[in-house]
């Protein structure tokens, strides 16, 4: 995130895209429900919030995103000009 902000242009928006799948092994034997995005929401949110104490020099909007499934298959449908 510091890499992206502090190279991003004013007016620009920076993304924090967690993308998480279940471990089979925990879903098996019920510890997660497959379906429950909460506990990935909350490594987005507290990443999310370790970027307000970065520094920036321009007015860079900075949002995220958690997305179920595989790093390959969901990075490719991601709305972004550099991942």
């Amino acid at each position: 995130m510091r890499w992206a902000i502090t190279h991003a242009r004013s007016g620009d928006t920076v993304t924090l895209v967690y993308v998480w799948q279940p471990s089979p092994v925990t879903v098996e034997t019920g510890l997660v429900d497959p379906n429950d995005d909460s506990a990935a929401q909350r490594v987005v949110d507290r990443e999310l919030s370790r970027t307000e104490s970065l520094p920036r020099d321009l007015e860079v909007t900075i949002s995220s995103k958690a997305i179920r499934g595989s790093a390959s298959d969901s990075l490719g449908s991601v709305a972004a000009d550099l991942l």
